[in-house]
């Protein structure tokens, strides 16, 4: 009933970001089953009618990036996780301390798994380097600093390999 409440409402107010993201909540942000493919692809129209409306709509990118990774077309993914860390921090990402919420960083190791499936291993090296770099100066555990550090290590023999 929800879902077909949403489908109407946006039907009846297609400018309606609101109404759109009650849609693609049902969609993609559910709990209570698996997202199907179809249900990604439903979701992906309304996303982008998202950020057309708001080029800058984080959210949106991110949530059609992660759609886009799972239906496996890297390229879209990486253009949309990169459109996440050109937006980048904003001032709602203060917590109750002041401190900044860290996650758009995360968006590095996002980019680095996509370019690392098409075998772009020398731009996936840069991304996780930049995200070796923002968590080194937040004081990140050794444990993460050696996981990013293995990876690196990791991509930089796949691309000796492929020369």
């Amino acid at each position: 009933d929800s879902y077909q409440e949403a489908h109407i409402s946006v039907k009846l107010s297609p400018q309606n970001v609101f109404a759109r993201w009650e849609l693609i909540n049902l969609l993609i942000h559910r709990t209570e089953a698996p997202i199907t493919e179809k249900e990604m692809k439903e979701a992906i129209p309304h996303l982008e009618k998202i950020i057309e409306i708001d080029s800058d709509n984080r959210q949106a990118h991110l949530d059609i990036a992660d759609c886009y990774e799972n239906l496996g077309e890297w390229q879209n993914a990486i253009h949309h996780y990169r459109e996440v860390l050109r937006i980048g921090q904003l001032p709602e990402d203060l917590d109750e301390w002041n401190d900044i919420d860290v996650w758009v960083h995360e968006v590095h190791l996002d980019v680095a798994r996509c370019l690392e499936q098409i075998k772009n291993y020398d731009e996936a090296v840069k991304e996780l380097t930049i995200y070796r770099e923002k968590i080194r100066e937040l004081n990140a555990d050794e444990e993460s600093m050696n996981a990013i550090n293995q990876k690196i290590e990791e991509l930089k023999q796949k691309t000796h390999k492929k020369k």
